[in-house]
């Protein structure tokens, strides 16, 4: 992302280039003062532009390709459809948005945006590939289908953000500021949040799947029917979370704290659960079908119309919870208390179910058998 050697560039030469629809190659544009410039669909190549003002400049569907553009303030300039192909851009600024007034369509590639400032942007339709976001300061701003891939984000600010379909693919998130994020409809598969401060962050109807939970904080976080698939919450406090019609299939949770939760319509098929509290939880039409319990405390929820199909578990704590209408087929939990809880109507193993579901798996595994 380094220029080679440039040579100094006049307005007579840049409108020449610009007239024959030549790429500006070479030349360092650093002495020129670029403020409102008509400079669209112009394209830069391995030119100086370092601590470039464009102020007021119209750069609509210009492409900078492996320029110096450290440093440099695009202020209220029109960007529109703009690609910056492996540039070096530290602390490089970007305008925040007037009016609702968005940046559509800019595109960045292997580029260096350690530092850069988009605060209060409103991004829609970007793209962010295998770029360097360390320490970028997105704060307030606003992504509308925007795509971080590959992009490292080491220590940037995310606080109070929106996010709109947007995805951040196998992003490390650790260092990542987030208190106030609200995202919606957002793809964070593989997503590291390990020990973040989540407390009361909006994340709902979001892809989460592998993403780690482990020692965060998301007391009162909202996860409503966002997908949880293989994640992963070891030590996560989560008292108060509302996940209602959230699906945690295959998940896992150790030595978690869901005190509190609102859980109902929430589908935990598969999970597995050690040592964890969903005390007074609202898990109403809950399915915990196959899932794998120890030690796990539901003393208090609310439970009525759930499912244990196929559960297996050790030491379950049902004290005084409400468990009107559940079902708990061929569920085999040892060593469980239901002392003070509700059970009117509750379904025990269906024998003549679980004798048709045993003739089926044989018909399954051996075919054509008699």
């Amino acid at each position: 992302m380094t220029t080679s050697a440039t040579s100094a560039a006049s307005w007579i030469e840049i409108n020449k280039c610009l007239r024959l629809k030549r790429p500006i190659h070479a030349r360092d544009l650093s002495a020129l003062d670029l403020r409102t410039s008509m400079l669209g669909e112009a394209v830069f190549h391995r030119c100086r532009l370092a601590g470039a003002r464009f102020d007021g400049s119209d750069l609509r569907r210009a492409k900078f390709i492996e320029c110096d553009l450290e440093g440099a303030d695009f202020g209220q300039a029109m960007l529109d459809k703009n690609m910056f192909v492996k540039c070096a851009m530290r602390r490089a600024r970007f305008p925040a948005s007037v009016d609702g007034a968005a940046l559509d369509g800019v595109h960045c590639v292997e580029s260096d945006l350690a530092g850069s400032s988009w605060a209060a942007g409103f991004l829609r339709l970007c793209t962010f590939t295998r770029c360097d976001l360390s320490g970028a300061a997105f704060a307030l701003a606003r992504f509308e289908r925007v795509a971080l891939t590959e992009c490292g984000l080491e220590a940037a600010d995310l606080s109070h953000c929106t996010l709109d379909q947007s995805v951040m693919y196998t992003v490390d998130l650790r260092t990542v500021r987030m208190d106030g994020l609200n995202a919606d409809s957002t793809v964070l598969i593989g997503a590291d949040m390990r020990g973040k401060a989540l407390a009361g962050v909006r994340m709902v109807r979001c892809l989460l799947q592998d993403a780690d939970f482990s020692g965060a904080d998301l007391s009162g976080a909202d996860l409503t029917e966002s997908n949880c698939h293989r994640a992963r919450f070891a030590a996560t406090r989560m008292a108060g979370l509302r996940a209602p019609r959230g699906l945690f299939l295959e998940a896992s949770f150790e030595h978690a704290d869901l005190t509190g939760a609102v859980l109902e319509g929430a589908v935990f098929q598969q999970a597995a659960a050690a040592h964890t509290r969903f005390d007074r939880a609202d898990l109403r039409k809950s399915v915990w079908d196959a899932s794998r319990l120890a030690g796990v405390s539901f003393a208090g929820a609310d439970m009525r119309h759930s499912r244990f199909d196929h559960a297996r578990g050790d030491g379950i704590d049902f004290d005084h919870a409400r468990l009107d209408g559940a079902r708990f087929h061929d569920a085999r939990l040892h060593h469980t208390s239901y002392r003070g809880a509700s059970r009117r109507y509750l379904v025990a193993t269906d024998g003549a179910l679980l004798a048709a579901q045993a003739r089926t798996l044989s018909a399954t595994a051996f075919p054509g058998e008699n």
